[in-house]
C-alpha cells in the first residue's frame, strides 16, 4: 500500500502533530494530558476481587546504565493499548549543568525507527521526540518494553540523584484517537535551562515548591464576522525576556475558501514599524510576518501586547467556527540567540450563517458498452473548516463486471505524485490513501479523481462503492462522511466493432522485458469510445454506431498519431499494425506534437544517470536498460524534425 509521509517526518516534529496542544498553557508543570506520578499515598481499597490496573505507562528508569563514562537512561512503555501507539509527541527536559546529551538508542518495540522516529536536542536541557507510523498501521509500537534510551556524558557535577523529566506528551492510537498516559517520573527537582526567564522569589521561612518557570509565549486572539465583513485577529506577545526580542518569524495558516487575506498591520509593541516590520503571503492559505531589530534602531520588543493585526474578509456563508494558526516560528533575544517559545492560543473567526452541509464522498455514475473503457469519477464534497489532512478509504466493484486499469489524481489534491496512491488490494477490492501534513491540506471541494474501469459484465447495471473509510482532520480528529455510491450501467450491444495492433518502434528492443506495445490509448474522436492496448499491441472498440472518425493513438512520450477519415459502417480489423515513434517527450506533462531539441535537452537533463541515482528519471530511460545514455538520445535523433503530419 502506497502510505507516504514525504519528506515532512523533520518539520512535523517540530511543529506539533498534535495542533491541539496549541490551545494548550505552556509550562514546565506536569503534562495536562498525563497523569504524573512520583509516589503513592492512596489509602487502599478493599474490594472482593481486585482488578489489576492497566494503564498505559510510560516510565523513567530509576536505574541507569552506565557505559565509557555516559550514563544510559531508558523510559519504557507497559500496558500498551490493544490498538497500539500510532504517534507519539514527547518533550524532555534535563539538568545541563550536570548532563551533557549525546545520543539516543531506540528500544526493540520501535519498528523502522529510521523512518518513523525523530529525537532532536532543542537546545542545551530540552530534548524534543516524535514517533509517526509512516504507514498508519503496520509499523505501529503493539508490545511493552524499552522505547527508547537517551544517553548523556556526565559532566563533573553529576549525582546519582541526576535524571531526566517529560514535562510534556501526547499519545495517539490506530485510529488516531488519544491515548491518556501515567507518566511515572524518577526526578522532580530538575532545573529549568538558563534561556528560561524565573519569576523573582519572595524569601518566606517556609519552604516553598520549586517556581513554575516563565516561558515566552505569543496567542492569537479570536474574532466575529459575517459574510462580506472584515475582521481583525490580533497576534499577542506574552512574558517578553528581558534582554527583548530582536527578530520574529511567524508563518500564520488560515482557509482560503473561508477567509480572504486583506492586510496585516504592526502593533504597538513594535517599535520603528516602518523600518522593522513587514509582511508578505507566502502562499494562498499562509502569511509570514516578520520583525528584524534595524541595525540603527537599538530598541527590541521588550513588553507584552499586540505584535500585529491580521484583517481578513469573511467569505463563507455558513454557520462555522475557522481557526488563524501558527505553522512555524523563529524568535531571537537581543543577543541574537533563539528564544524558546509556545504558542498559548489558536484564533478562531465565528462566522454566522446558515447550517453547514455534512462532509461527503460522492462517486459518479457513468454508461458504457461491453468492453468499453469508461470513467468513474470521485468527489469530495463540502470539506470541513479544518481541512482534510489524510484519508484511507477501500472501495469495492464486481470484478466479474468491472475491470480496474487505472487512475488519474484530481485538482483537490496537492503533492498527488508522494502522498496519494490507489492500490488494487484484490480482485474487486482497492484502496486509496492520503497523508500530507505541511503543504498538502484538501480544503475545497472538488474532483479527488478518476477511475478507469473495463466494462466485462452483462448485467443493466453495477455498483462501485466505498465500504470502509477512515479520514482525519488537520487537529487528527476523525470526519465521517456521508458516502454516495456510483454505478456503471450497461448500455445495449449497438454498432460495430474495430480491432486492431499498435507497435513501439522499440518492441524489438532486446535489452528490456518491458512490453513497449502496452499502454497505447486508442480513441474515436467526437466519442468517449477508447480502448488501451495490451502487452501484444492489441485494442477492441465495440459499438461503434456507423460513421467517419479520426483514430487517435497516444502515450506519454511518442508522437500522437490520427488517422482520419476512419470510416466504420461494419466491423473493421486493421489491415497492418500502427507504428508509433518515441521522442516526443512529456515536458511538464505537456507535449508539443514534434520530436526537437527541447525533447533532446530534457533527457540531458538526467544524461549518464542509472537506476537507483537521484538524477535518474525512468520516463527518461526511453530503451528501459536502467541507464540515461547516449542510445536514448539516438532513438530521439531518429524523427529529428518529425511531427504528427510525418507519419
Amino acid at each position: 500500500m502506497k502510505r507516504v509521509l514525504c519528506m515532512f517526518l523533520t518539520y512535523a516534529m517540530l511543529f506539533g502533530i498534535f495542533l491541539t496542544s496549541l490551545n494548550l498553557e505552556a509550562s514546565y508543570a506536569d503534562p495536562i494530558d498525563s497523569e504524573s506520578i512520583t509516589s503513592s499515598q492512596n489509602t487502599p481499597v478493599i474490594s472482593a476481587t481486585p482488578i489489576p490496573q492497566k494503564d498505559f505507562t510510560v516510565e523513567i528508569a530509576s536505574e541507569h546504565k552506565e557505559l565509557d563514562g555516559n550514563v544510559i537512561i531508558p523510559i519504557t512503555f507497559s500496558n500498551v493499548p490493544e490498538k497500539g501507539i500510532l504517534t507519539c509527541d514527547m518533550t524532555i527536559v534535563y539538568d545541563p549543568t550536570k548532563l551533557e546529551y549525546i545520543s539516543c538508542d531506540i528500544g526493540d518495540i520501535v519498528i523502522n525507527p529510521e523512518t518513523n522516529l525523530v529525537v532532536s536536542k532543542v537546545y542545551d536541557g530540552l530534548i524534543k521526540l516524535l514517533f509517526l507510523d509512516e504507514t498508519l498501521g503496520n509499523e505501529l509500537i503493539t508490545s511493552d518494553g524499552i522505547f527508547i534510551s537517551p544517553i548523556f556524558k556526565k559532566l563533573q557535577s553529576y549525582n546519582e540523584s541526576t535524571s531526566i523529566k517529560i514535562i510534556r506528551s501526547t499519545f495517539g492510537d490506530f485510529n488516531l484517537n488519544e491515548v491518556k498516559a501515567k507518566i511515572i517520573q524518577t526526578a522532580d527537582n530538575i532545573p529549568i535551562p538558563s534561556s528560561i526567564v524565573l519569576p523573582t522569589s519572595i524569601s518566606t521561612p517556609k519552604p516553598t515548591p520549586t517556581p513554575t518557570p516563565i516561558i515566552f509565549q505569543f496567542a492569537i486572539g479570536s474574532a466575529n464576522g459575517n459574510t462580506g465583513e472584515l475582521v481583525t485577529v490580533p497576534i499577542n506577545f506574552l512574558n517578553v525576556p528581558e534582554n527583548g526580542i530582536s527578530t520574529v518569524d511567524i508563518e500564520v495558516t488560515y482557509n482560503p475558501t473561508l477567509l480572504e487575506f486583506v492586510s496585516a498591520a504592526p502593533g504597538a509593541v513594535i517599535p520603528s514599524p516602518d523600518q522593522n516590520f513587514n509582511y508578505n503571503t507566502s502562499s494562498e492559505s499562509s502569511i509570514n510576518i516578520q520583525y528584524s531589530k534595524d541595525s540603527e534602531t537599538p530598541a527590541c520588543i521588550t513588553s507584552n501586547g499586540e505584535f500585529a493585526n491580521i484583517t481578513f474578509k469573511v467569505l463563507c456563508k455558513y454557520d462555522i467556527n475557522t481557526y488563524i494558526s501558527v505553522r512555524s516560528y523563529t524568535f531571537k533575544d537581543g543577543d541574537l540567540q533563539d528564544v524558546y517559545a509556545t504558542p498559548r492560543s489558536t484564533g478562531t473567526i465565528y462566522i454566522s450563517g446558515i447550517e453547514l452541509p455534512s462532509f461527503g464522498i460522492e462517486i459518479g455514475s457513468v454508461n458504457g458498452y461491453a468492453n468499453d473503457l469508461v470513467t468513474v469519477p470521485i468527489y469530495f464534497t463540502s470539506i470541513p473548516f479544518n481541512y482534510i489532512v489524510s484519508f484511507d478509504l477501500t472501495l469495492n466493484y464486481d470484478p466479474s463486471q468491472l475491470e480496474y486499469i487505472s487512475y488519474e489524481p484530481g485538482e483537490i489534491l496537492k503533492e498527488s505524485d508522494f502522498c496519494f496512491g490507489i492500490e488494487k488490494i484484490s480482485d474487486g477490492k482497492l484502496n486509496l490513501s492520503y497523508l500530507n501534513y505541511i503543504e498538502g491540506y484538501i480544503y475545497k471541494s472538488g474532483l479527488l479523481a478518476n477511475l478507469t474501469f473495463r466494462v466485462l459484465g452483462s448485467a443493466e447495471e453495477t455498483t462501485v462503492n466505498i465500504t470502509e473509510s477512515s479520514v482525519a482532520n488537520r487537529t487528527l480528529k476523525r470526519v465521517n462522511p456521508i458516502i454516495t455510491p456510483g454505478k456503471v450501467n450497461l448500455l445495449p450491444s449497438s454498432g460495430y466493432k474495430v480491432s486492431g495492433y499498435v507497435y513501439s518502434e522499440l518492441e524489438n528492443n532486446n535489452t528490456s522485458n518491458n512490453s513497449f506495445n502496452e499502454g497505447f490509448k486508442v480513441e474515436l474522436s467526437g466519442t468517449n469510445l477508447s480502448a488501451l492496448t495490451d502487452k501484444s499491441g492489441y485494442f477492441e472498440i465495440r459499438n461503434i454506431p456507423a460513421g467517419t472518425y479520426s483514430l487517435k493513438i497516444t502515450k506519454p512520450n511518442y508522437l500522437a498519431r490520427e488517422i482520419k477519415d476512419f470510416i466504420v459502417e461494419k466491423d473493421k480489423e486493421l489491415s497492418s499494425p500502427i507504428v508509433m515513434w518515441i521522442g516526443d517527450m512529456e515536458i511538464d506533462g505537456v507535449q508539443d506534437g514534434a520530436i526537437n531539441m527541447e525533447d533532446i535537452m530534457e533527457i540531458c537533463k538526467a544524461f549518464n544517470g542509472v537506476s537507483g541515482d537521484a538524477v535518474y528519471k525512468e520516463s527518461l530511460d526511453l530503451n528501459k536498460d536502467s541507464a540515461i545514455n547516449l542510445e536514448d538520445i539516438m532513438i530521439v535523433v531518429k524523427h529529428f524534425n518529425k511531427t504528427s503530419a510525418d507519419y
